[in-house]
């Protein structure tokens, strides 16, 4: 008996939130986890402070919301959010944890979620998702997104893409399409307002920014100086593919 995509993607999660303490970065490393959340975070409040008038911040949505950090995160600036995700799991989790009033846990797909509302939103969130739709069903992602949207509102998309050629990563228990970086503004690039990398994903990179951090406080500025040559050497010397997997905002006004 074959096994669905979302089935398979649904599995993975469930494994990863299960297996290590941020599910949603599979990491146990907690002082990157942390970080990484800090940036991320700054990044989404000033989208939201850039492009979402006060008098503008009604209703919300985040879409692929894993574990409701950023669902929380937005409730403290609109009125209302409702957040989506394919995992039962976590959202039954999200839902016994929630502290919010003014926010909503609902376990649909995207394009499920636009059929059955009648809700226009002035900011929606894509953290992650468009990458594990096929190609053939994109189209129809966008089509829900548009129908979700206001008049002028913004939608922030954030999603993995390769910074030189494509490629679909494709394995047993996972699946995701690793684009290329054009690819999810090209239905709506009239609307692009800016696009920008996400700097906090690099984690090996901010690894190497806090070990150097640390060691600048621990050594003589002589020895630190050496180490600074010997990270970038071994930057120059060892790449690793997954360096060329970046992950870019996108932002568009409807």
């Amino acid at each position: 008996m074959s096994t669905s995509r979302d089935e398979r993607i649904n599995s993975f999660w469930k494994q990863a939130y299960s297996d290590v303490d941020d599910g949603g970065y599979i990491s146990d490393d907690a002082l990157l986890n942390h970080y990484r959340f800090l940036v991320e975070k700054s990044e989404l409040l000033s989208f939201i402070e850039k492009h979402v008038p006060k008098n503008s911040r009604k209703r919300a949505l985040d879409i692929g919301c894993g574990n409701g950090k950023f669902t929380e995160i937005m409730a403290d600036y609109f009125d209302y959010v409702d957040a989506i995700d394919l995992s039962q799991e976590i959202i039954t989790k999200n839902r016994e944890e929630n502290k919010k009033d003014n926010c909503s846990y609902h376990c649909e797909s995207l394009e499920a979620f636009a059929k059955r509302v009648d809700i226009h939103y002035d900011f929606i969130y894509v953290g992650g998702v468009l990458m594990y739709i096929d190609e053939l069903k994109i189209e129809e992602s966008y089509k829900a997104l548009d129908k979700l949207l206001n008049r002028e509102a913004i939608l922030v998309i954030r999603e993995s893409v390769m910074s030189r050629k494509r490629v679909d990563k494709i394995s047993e228990s996972y699946i995701a399409y690793y684009r290329e970086a054009n690819y999810y503004q090209k239905f709506l690039d009239s609307k692009l307002l800016e696009k920008k990398e996400n700097l906090a994903y690099r984690t090996s990179e901010l690894k190497n920014v806090l070990i150097r951090l640390k060691l600048g406080f621990l050594f003589h500025k002589k020895v630190y100086q050496k180490l600074l040559i010997l990270l970038k050497l071994k930057d120059k010397l060892w790449k690793p593919n997954y360096n060329k997997l970046v992950n870019y905002y996108y932002i568009f006004r409807r």
